[in-house]
This record gives structure tokens, sequence and C-alpha cells, in this order.
């Protein structure tokens, strides 16, 4: 009700809008996508992935052919990110209660640290991290205060399909992660950097080929899937999938720096960008080209997170190799 006025929303739209925040209760999945990752059960993640989406596009089209209201919408919208959850919740814990870890639980904290020191550091940090990828949706508040809900519709077209562009990446991610503790755990620092570098190349050939396809076929498909008006989503979203590509190029250093226990390193990274790079640019962007101006903001912060952080990641990476 404090902010809505300012975006445009109406009276109707925050009373269901205020109900549907609830969704949050369903996201305390890190647990069990973590277990699961451990696991190399990436065939019950690659599964469980779809159902959300499945969820949605079956509810939303029931929606549709019932001309249901806004609120028909948020119902499958939440409904669908509940089921998907769940699912992934408890695939999770079955799979640590088919391996005998839950044996002897009983949820007390007690000499949780024993054999883990600094994991308490760890899990605080790494949240927080996690915490500040709100900003996606702060950027979306900030472009639609500045230029309107109209703009902020041509941002959020863009920014979703060059997310839905790059999700494969996201997947990699998940994969790799485990890959690099391991490594790290064992100390094969020389192994760890090849597979930075081989990782980094991969996912920049992914992301040329994301732009190529994007710069060649983005405006008949904004055309063709969301109508005329839309095609003006063309220039944000080539300059958003540009953005992605970046990051999926860098999506081998987070991993990297979390396996060698600098969880403090992303964070520091991402408000750091966030405060001296993203924010600025994105209000003084915005202000003089709209949505466009925002998603040359986007370049601008995936460009410096990026660099800082190759530039730190190597540095902890040189420490290592030289002492192993």
């Amino acid at each position: 009700p404090l902010v809505g006025p300012y975006v445009g929303w109406s009276d109707e739209v925050i009373k269901y809008v205020q109900p549907y925040s609830l969704v949050v209760m369903f996201g305390a999945n890190a647990t069990p996508l973590g277990l699961l990752r451990l696991f190399d059960r990436f065939d019950l993640l690659a599964a469980q992935t779809i159902i959300t989406p499945l969820c949605r596009l079956i509810g939303v089209a029931a929606a549709s052919l019932l001309e249901a209201p806004f609120a028909g919408y948020l119902l499958a919208w939440f409904l669908a990110q509940g089921i998907g959850d769940a699912i992934l919740i408890y695939l999770g814990w079955r799979e640590a209660y088919r391996r005998g870890l839950l044996t002897g639980f009983n949820g007390s904290l007690a000499g949780i640290t024993a054999h883990h020191d600094g994991i308490v550091r760890f899990s605080i940090l790494s949240s927080l991290y996690t915490s500040f990828q709100i900003f996606d949706q702060v950027s979306l508040f900030l472009v639609g205060l500045i230029a309107g809900p109209s703009a902020t519709g041509i941002f959020k077209l863009g920014k979703d399909a060059s997310t839905i562009l790059s999700e494969p990446a996201t997947l990699l991610n998940q994969s790799i992660y485990p890959e690099f503790a391991r490594l790290g755990s064992r100390g094969s620092w020389q192994e760890f950097k090849h597979l930075i570098m081989r990782s980094g190349i991969i996912a920049a050939g992914a992301g040329i080929f994301m732009l190529v396809l994007t710069i060649a076929f983005g405006a008949p498909a904004l055309r063709i899937f969301f109508g005329e008006p839309f095609v003006a989503a063309y220039l944000p979203l080539v300059l958003l999938v540009g953005a992605a590509g970046l990051s999926i190029i860098g999506f081998p250093l987070d991993a990297a720096v979390f396996a060698m226990g600098y969880a403090g390193i992303p964070l520091r990274v991402s408000i750091g960008v966030m405060l001296v790079v993203q924010i600025p640019l994105l209000v003084i962007c915005t202000r003089t080209f709209g949505p466009t101006g925002a998603a040359m903001a986007a370049v601008a912060a995936s460009t410096a997170t990026l660099l800082a952080m190759a530039i730190l990641t190597a540095g902890q990476l040189r420490q290592r190799l030289a002492t192993a």
C-alpha cells in the first residue's frame, strides 16, 4: 500500500498482491537443493525445474479460458510456485532419508560446528549474498517509479526473456559447484584452475550464441508472441541478453570462491557494484533513455561484476597454487 500508487497499482491490485506475498514461505528450499546437488541427483533437479513453469502454463491457460479476473492469474502463479517448491523440498529430504542421513536427527543445533569450522559465518554470508539478488526485482520498481508502468512492462519483458535464455547456465552452475568443492577439499588447485577456464570458455560461447540469436530473431519473436507494441522491447532485450551473457561467463567464479570458503567476496562485490554502478546508472540512464537506459545500466553492472570477480578469484587462486 505504500509503494503501489507510485508504480500505477490500483487498490484492487494491492489488495490481491498482499496475500500473494505469502508465496515466499515456499522458498525455504536451499537445503534440499544442496542435498540433491551433492548426491548428483541432477535427474531429479532437471525434472523438478519443469514442474513450476508447467503448472503456471496450465493455471494461466485455465484462468484465460474461464475469463478469470486478475486474482485468478495470481492464484495460478501462487499455486504453481508452491507446488514446485514443495516437491523440491520433498525430493531433497527423501533422498537424505534413503541414504540414512536422518538417523538420529532431532533438529538440534548442538555441536553443529564441531566438524565444520566456520560454517556459521559461511552460511550467514552466503545467505546474505543470495538475499541481495532481490535487487533484480527492486530495479523493476525503480524503472516503474522513474519511467512509468509501460516502461516497466517493456523492461520486464526483456529481462524475463534474457533470463529464459540464460537458464541452461543456471543449471550448469548447480552441477559445477559440487565439483569445485571436491577439488578444493582435495587441494587439487591446478585442476580447479582448469575447471574455471574450461567452464568460462564454454559459457562465453553460449553467451555469444544467445546474443547473435537475439539480434537476428528478437524483433520478429516479440512481434509474433507479444504483439506489435512490444517490439519496442527489442533493444532492451538485446542489451539484457548481453548483460546475461556477461553473467554467464562469470558463473564459475562465484562457485569457485564459495568452494574456496570465501563467501564474503561475492557479497562485497554485489554490494559495491549495486551502490557504485547499478543504482546510480539505473536512475540516470532510465531518466534519459527509459527502459533502454535501464538495460544499459544492467550491462554496466554485469561488466563491473565480471571484472571484479575475475580479479579477486585469480588472486585467491594464485595464493593456493603458490602454497600447494
